[in-house]
């Protein structure tokens, strides 16, 4: 029973390091995809903001 247990705990410890790895990875892509994504909106609202008064 006890060997059995400890298995358990171990393959526990795994998958929670898997999961933090993965959670670790995709924050890292969405900040990487989200920056150049907010900067383009950024510059596009710069943009339309700044052609507003040419319009006029």
């Amino acid at each position: 029973m006890g060997h059995g247990s400890k298995v358990i705990l171990s393959s526990h410890l795994v998958i929670c390091c898997g999961i933090l790895l993965v959670l670790m990875v995709v924050g890292n892509f969405i900040n990487t995809i989200q920056t150049p994504v907010t900067k383009s909106r950024f510059k596009a609202k710069m943009k339309r903001s700044k052609s507003k008064p040419e319009l006029d």
